[in-house]
């Protein structure tokens, strides 16, 4: 539970650091068109009449455990109603605090605590709406504070943040080796072959997308005879991927996720659009496999998949949330927006 909380907050406090409170945009619409089929201890006494000693050493220890579960349900109930910027630091010290406590009980002491209040600030740091509202205002301002990427070819091998100065066209899928935050810049990435375009495999990774002109694209290539290359626009196992530009579009993949492709990973989209993509399977826009996706705002348009999901295809036990963004003119045989598989305990959210 520690680690948890721990990483929320600071996800949070990082989302706040990264971009000023005026970036914090306004809660949009949801507008989907879908097909889902979704669906204090005990001290115990001898009773053998023989003459038990440390009784009162025993009684002790019982209150000393009623005091830790009081004290503990009291930096409970002293947690603010929200999270703010201005309570950050506050809050920061109550939580570490809190779990402090919390590893002082015992299983079932902590299960009489009345956790309503730190349930609700847990919530609030994950709240994907949240982060996508002050990371929304990123601007070619905040070029000032990245690094520029010149080449055409290539794509950056190491951490950091870039922005594109030039359209790249790749001779094979970029495979992203670190935490990496890149910006389109209005610039266009290419593979001129069959795979991903962009592909992602570790658990720990994050990848983040903006678009400050709002014209570049994720595509592919066309070969001598005009047949564009086989792949998806973005294709992850595990790790993050942060979507607030760009359009991935005019990908297609002959088995499952034209557009962007998710497994057993968390995607979070609140801007850019995918667009134009196609799959000879499920997920003509996004395959979710085993993965969590979650869309505050953008768009997911003229997608199309043979089988389930024109726009998306949840599987696998998979859960999608939409609090706000577009899902339109998308196309396949079953769920042309979104198609919910029967099996593996999927969950779509309209918020």
């Amino acid at each position: 539970m520690k680690k948890r909380v721990l990483s929320l907050f600071l996800t949070f406090v990082l989302s706040f650091s990264m971009m000023p409170m005026s970036a914090f945009a306004e809660g949009t619409g949801a507008v989907a068109e879908q097909e889902a089929q979704s669906s204090g201890d005990t001290a115990y006494v001898s009773t053998t009449g023989e003459d038990v000693s440390g009784g009162d050493a025993a009684n002790e220890d019982a209150s000393n455990k009623d005091t830790a579960v009081e004290a503990a349900q009291a930096l409970i109930d002293a947690l603010p109603e929200e999270v703010t910027a201005e309570n950050a630091d506050e809050l920061q010290a109550q939580l570490m605090a809190i779990d402090e406590a919390l590893a002082e009980l015992s299983e079932e002491q902590a299960a009489g605590l009345d956790m309503t209040r730190y349930e609700k600030i847990c919530a609030a740091l994950n709240a994907p709406a949240l982060v996508a509202e002050q990371d929304s205002g990123h601007t070619e301002a905040d070029h000032a504070n990245m690094i520029p990427w010149e080449e055409t070819d290539s794509l950056p091998n190491t951490a950091g943040s870039y922005y594109l100065t030039k359209n790249v066209t790749l001779k094979k899928e970029w495979e992203v080796p670190a935490d990496i935050t890149l910006c389109l810049n209005g610039k266009s990435i290419t593979l001129d072959a069959a795979g991903a375009v962009i592909y992602k495999q570790s658990y720990d990774l994050t990848l983040t997308l903006y678009d400050c002109k709002g014209s570049g694209t994720i595509t592919h290539g066309t070969d001598s005879t005009g047949t564009t290359y086989n792949g998806c626009g973005v294709s992850m196992y595990s790790g993050t991927f942060n979507m607030y530009g760009g359009a991935i579009t005019n990908n297609s993949c002959g088995s499952s996720g034209g557009g962007v492709y998710v497994e057993r990973g968390t995607f979070n989209m609140s801007g850019g659009e995918i667009s134009g993509n196609t799959s000879g399977e499920y997920g003509g826009g996004i395959e979710l496999s085993s993965s969590t996706f979650t869309m505050t705002d953008g768009s997911i348009s003229q997608n199309k998949a043979k089988e389930n999901g024109g726009g998306i295809d949840v599987s696998a036990g998979s859960t999608f949330t939409m609090y706000g963004g577009t899902i339109t003119g998308n196309t396949s045989y079953i769920g042309g927006g979104v198609a919910v598989e029967k099996y593996g305990n999927n969950t779509f959210n309209l918020i």
